[in-house]
């Protein structure tokens, strides 16, 4: 419990480590959260550009088959036939894997939860620059440079790695 209160406070001085190491749980919990929605809908638009390929594979092949009653060439019948087993071959990994449409109601909860994990990790980096500029005898207030292209870098600098 007082792990959470430290956590969420703004008063109060932080050390190095505890600059680096309180916010860790919430920040590993939001890139878990963040790879499983990512990967949730990543299957379903894999297939989806499968079948895409497939069509787009028997509509060539179609044209080359027309191409081909003009040609006697058995080097292109076998090109021709090569692409179709392929195209079979792609048939059947649809088959076996089908393709489902995503849980959108879970992926909608993730979503969410993303979200508020998110915003949960801001408030509390912001804490946690607050009471780390206050151990080093700095005005709080520049914690506003997080918000400054490259100013943000410095400030990543002398909060984490000064001595207090």
């Amino acid at each position: 419990m007082a792990y959470l209160k430290d956590l969420f406070s703004w008063s109060g001085e932080w050390t190095r480590f505890k600059f680096w190491v309180y916010p860790l749980p919430v920040l590993v919990v939001y890139l878990i959260l963040s790879t499983f929605v990512a990967f949730s809908s990543l299957q379903w638009h894999t297939n989806d550009a499968k079948e895409a390929f497939i069509r787009s594979s028997e509509s060539n092949i179609q044209k080359m088959t027309e191409m081909s009653e003009l040609s006697f060439s058995s080097d292109y019948n076998d090109d021709i036939s090569q692409m179709q087993a392929e195209v079979d071959a792609m048939k059947a990994d649809i088959a076996a894997n089908p393709s489902t449409e995503p849980n959108n109601s879970l992926i909608s909860i993730l979503t969410m939860a993303l979200w508020v994990f998110g915003i949960l990790y801001i408030y509390i980096s912001i804490a946690s620059y607050v009471k780390r500029l206050r151990d080093l005898w700095k005005s709080p207030w520049m914690v506003l440079l997080m918000f400054v292209p490259i100013a943000n870098l410095y400030l990543w600098i002398i909060c984490g790695f000064f001595k207090g």
